[in-house]
């Protein structure tokens, strides 16, 4: 069971000598989803190079047959689930060839090779501790979600397909409208390179696959807070081998913050094994009774126990020992008091070194829980999440993934908003609003939320510099209504009226997650077909770094018009500005268009760190105007 699994692949794949008695040829006709494909000759000529290739050595092909074999149940379980063809099952062994920690040239990771910005949007976790790209029912599942989003564009799965490696964009510019809808569609020469390279695997590999696995592979989902040597030790499984199936485990052990399937060679059965849903995978899901009974309770927190404790200077607060901050407190102060160290106490309050105090406000000496004592809350108006987080003794982090905010939006702190504090709201549960009326005016709260001031909102980790807000709205709620949290858009910008919240005119340090110390800020008004990560690559930024300044969400629509903050090194403010951008037009080639800018092959490939002179269509490649 030590054995690496690389070796046990190999040595079955030479024990089993299951070499390809004759290469399959490619048809004239075949099938994809519900689309009758004719292929010409030139095109048949041009994919069974490629199955050729593919299965030339018997022993490499038959070590991604058995991989093959051990991933496809789950693969095709999870389509099934999402209403995705099952023959897009193949085209993750033309992405990674089922190797979990496959890395690209472009950093795409993973087995269906996603970047991290598209990763985000269909809602993986990549941190210190998991990248989900690496577990295959994760990133299957979104997979299959991105596969659905393009086919909703295209009415088509084939150009579905194609968008997967172009992009929606960029597919939508090279396809046009001619294919939506068909049932019939000519493969030629002229057909994308992709395309044709997935019809090759599926032609190698359909009947290579079929037959039982192996090695099968088990789904277990009661890892929650288990290191990989409880695992080994609780399911017999060698622990080498559990870290080989499960790299996407960074630290080796399970988090706690959702329900994640660890992978078991073998057939184990946990007791009382659970289904694993492709709706719900919660830790803990209320009683429909507790779901129904939406009340708010936070009239009732902080609970203050002024007895628990000896030391003059501390309080039970919802069961931890805590204090409620002066007005000449400060972090160390407060530290002193609890008689712990500094850096434990910003951490204990998901602060930063710079945050300030709030007189009056309820901080912790102890490290906060993962659940509250309550179910529910209602954002009241002033309220942010972090506040809301020391109300009920909440880690930070925990509210957050109960209410799946990834990064968060002024959206995500509206007034009337309905917060999990319990439990992780189901995927298929809409986020929830109610309308409140203040005490003061009689205004209604859900009209008042265009009157929202930026100092309301408060990016992860940072602390709100306002004074502690008194609760004016009554307690006494109206019935929710629903609202469905909006598919992700394809994110191009088009020619829509930019709205009056698309941009921030505070000229004061915009706060993020992502340190602008050092860093000069710089205006971006975004342009005609471009997006997030085009402008992240014309910039040297990431994507979650313009999520964070600009306070976005990964499925905010753009504008064109519309400005972003960006922070930058001081040197590369102006350097910025000497470059524009070209997008690859299908027969660009690199001396193309080095000669339509009057400019050199290896300027271009300077200016945009690649490694030789091949382009894929819709790339967007940085020229310097002033060369």
């Amino acid at each position: 069971m030590k054995k690496s699994v690389s070796l046990i692949f190999q040595f079955l794949a030479f024990y089993c000598s299951l070499a390809v008695a004759q290469t399959p040829q490619v048809p004239a006709h075949m099938q994809f989803a519900d689309i009758n494909l004719k292929l010409t000759e030139q095109a048949r000529k041009s994919i069974q190079e490629d199955v050729n290739a593919l299965t030339r050595s018997p022993k490499y092909f038959n070590i991604k047959v058995e991989r093959a074999k051990s991933y496809f149940p789950i693969i095709e379980r999870i389509f099934k689930e999402e209403g995705v063809p099952d023959d897009f099952k193949y085209l993750v062994l033309q992405e990674s060839a089922l190797i979990a920690d496959a890395v690209s040239s472009s950093q795409a990771v993973g087995f269906w090779q996603m970047k991290d910005y598209t990763a985000l949007e269909f809602r993986l976790l990549i941190n210190k501790q998991v990248d989900e790209r690496m577990n295959i029912v994760s990133s299957t599942r979104a997979a299959a979600g991105y596969f659905k989003k393009a086919n909703n564009t295209f009415n088509n799965w084939l150009n579905a397909l194609q968008a997967y490696q172009m992009g929606v964009g960029g597919a939508s510019r090279a396809l046009g409208e001619a294919d939506k809808g068909a049932h019939t569609m000519v493969i030629n020469k002229n057909t994308y390179w992709y395309v044709k390279k997935y019809l090759a695997h599926k032609i190698a590999f359909e009947f290579a696959v079929e037959g039982p696995a192996q090695i099968p592979l088990s789904e277990y989902v009661h890892g929650a807070n288990k290191t990989t040597r409880d695992l080994a030790r609780e399911t017999g499984v060698g622990e080498e081998i559990i870290k080989e199936y499960n790299k996407w485990l960074l630290k080796n052990q399970v988090p706690e913050d959702r329900t994640y399937v660890v992978i078991l060679p073998g057939d184990y059965k946990a007791p009382q094994d659970e289904v694993v849903s492709n709706k719900v995978l919660s830790l803990e899901i209320p009683q429909q009774a507790e779901m129904n009974s939406i009340s708010d309770h936070s009239s009732e927190f902080p609970r203050i126990n002024l007895k628990k404790y000896s030391n003059k200077y501390i309080l039970g607060v919802n069961g931890l020992p805590g204090i409620i901050a002066a007005d000449d407190d400060n972090t160390g102060t407060l530290a002193k008091k609890g008689n712990i160290n500094h850096m434990k106490f910003l951490k204990y309050n998901d602060m930063e070194t710079s945050g300030k105090i709030i007189p009056g406000q309820v901080y912790y000496f102890k490290k906060k829980k993962s659940k509250a004592g309550a179910y529910y809350h209602t954002i009241k108006s002033g309220e942010t999440l972090w506040t809301i987080s020391q109300k009920y003794g909440l880690r930070l982090k925990k509210l957050k993934i109960k209410n799946r905010i990834v990064v968060e939006t002024v959206r995500d702190i509206k007034p009337g908003r309905l917060l999990w504090l319990r439990n992780i709201r189901p995927e298929n549960e809409p986020i929830k609003f109610t309308e409140m009326v203040s005490e003061i005016d009689g205004k209604s709260e859900s009209l008042k939320n265009s009157e929202l001031s930026e100092h309301h909102e408060t990016m992860p980790g940072v602390q709100p510099q306002s004074t502690p807000t008194t609760t004016t709205t009554s307690q006494e709620e109206t019935t929710f209504s629903t609202i469905a949290e909006p598919e992700p858009e394809n994110q191009i910008a088009t020619f829509t009226e930019p709205s009056e919240n698309s941009t921030s005119e505070s000229d004061s340090e915009n706060p993020t997650t992502f340190s602008t110390i050092g860093l000069k800020r710089k205006s971006h008004f975004i342009k005609k077909g471009e997006t997030l990560y085009s402008i992240s690559q014309l910039h040297n930024v990431s994507v979650p770094e313009l999520l964070a300044w600009n306070r976005l969400d990964i499925s905010d629509k753009l504008s064109v018009g519309q400005k972003l903050e960006l922070y930058l090194p001081p040197d590369r403010v102006q350097n910025d500005d000497t470059y524009k951008l070209h997008v690859v037009q299908k027969g660009d080639t690199m001396y193309k268009i080095a000669q339509i800018y009057g400019v050199e092959v290896q300027d271009l490939i300077n200016w945009n760190n690649k490694k030789d002179t091949n382009l894929t269509t819709g790339e967007r490649l940085k020229i310097n105007i002033l060369k």
